[in-house]
């Protein structure tokens, strides 16, 4: 799922069925972390900078800005490329 399909969750005209894809998409994220920093971000809004510091850990802005843009999916058998 692309970065601009996350960010329309928090828009008015964002769709029930959409938002369903959305919260699916972050909950099927295996790394727990990483799907805290999804989830933080694109459903509650929070500003990298306000997910940093909500994971705590010494964790910067910049940190969860790479881990949210370079994040790709384990593709499963069968998926096409």
């Amino acid at each position: 799922m692309h970065i601009s399909t996350l960010a329309q969750y928090r828009e008015p005209d964002c769709t029930e069925e959409q938002r369903r894809e959305i919260e699916q998409y972050i909950e099927d994220i295996p790394d727990p972390q990483t799907r805290e920093m999804f989830r933080l971000h694109f459903i509650d809004g929070l500003s990298y900078a306000k997910t940093a510091a909500e994971l705590g850990g010494g964790m910067g802005r910049m940190c969860v800005f790479h881990r949210v843009h370079r994040y790709k999916p384990r593709r499963k058998v069968g998926d096409s490329l």
